[in-house]
């Protein structure tokens, strides 16, 4: 279908449409799997959300025999094996401008820092400042424990946060006045399952699929209307 070099020394991509005897295998291998949990949303959340609610909106306007094959049902999706050596846990790191960094961790530490917690390195001026070992009984719940003390700072004392992918990045903004980075701690990938299963879905930001120059490529779309 494609086969083209990437720009700025991405390498090179092709891709393949799959078909006939080799597109049946293929669904025959995803009905052959059962037990627990198959399939989680990695990447492309809120994608989904969008074509799912265009659809929503759509169907009721559609006889059942038109939504069957309606362009609009459908969205373009990547099935991967999260345990292949090519994909790989990243965490998306946390900074937040006008703060007070003194204050902030001290907040941070007196609501999160536990014994045996997962290292949240602090940095503030391009150096680190302290550690903090977050509370949190799977990967998820310390995310969540953790996002939650950092709103509730920013909604107080003010402040703005964002959220950084490539570590050299963070260590470089956090030489700025009044900005405190945080590095999270890389999330294992046995423990995408599980947490999901007990915990349900992840909060925001939990990690990402992917360093920060690997994610610089959306190959391929389709667009979803009612045309």
């Amino acid at each position: 279908l494609y086969d083209f070099e990437l720009m700025e020394g991405g390498g090179h991509v092709r891709g393949w449409q799959i078909d006939g005897e080799a597109a049946l295998e293929l669904e025959d291998l995803f009905r052959s799997i059962s037990g627990g949990l198959r399939y989680v949303i990695g990447d492309g959340n809120h994608s989904m959300a969008a074509a799912k609610e265009l659809w929503n909106k759509i169907k009721g306007s559609l006889t059942p025999e038109e939504q069957k094959n309606h362009p609009a049902r459908f969205f373009l999706c990547e099935v991967e094996n999260v345990y292949d050596d090519g994909i790989v846990f990243e965490p998306i790191h946390r900074i937040i401008f006008g703060a007070e960094p003194d204050k902030l961790i001290e907040v941070m530490k007196e609501k999160l820092d536990v014994p045996g917690g997962r290292e949240i390195v602090c940095v503030v001026r391009g150096e680190k400042r302290a550690v903090i070992r977050a509370r949190g009984k799977s990967f998820g719940k310390m995310v969540d424990a953790f996002q939650e003390v950092l709103e509730e700072y920013e909604s107080i004392y003010e402040g703005t946060i964002d959220y950084i992918h490539d570590e050299d990045a963070l260590w470089r903004l956090t030489l700025e006045d009044e900005t405190v980075g945080f590095l999270m701690p890389v999330m294992a990938k046995e423990e995408l399952f599980s947490t999901v299963e007990r915990d349900g879905r992840f909060p925001k930001k939990s990690f990402s699929i992917g360093s920060a120059r690997d994610k610089r490529y959306y190959l391929e779309c389709r667009r979803i209307g009612g045309e």
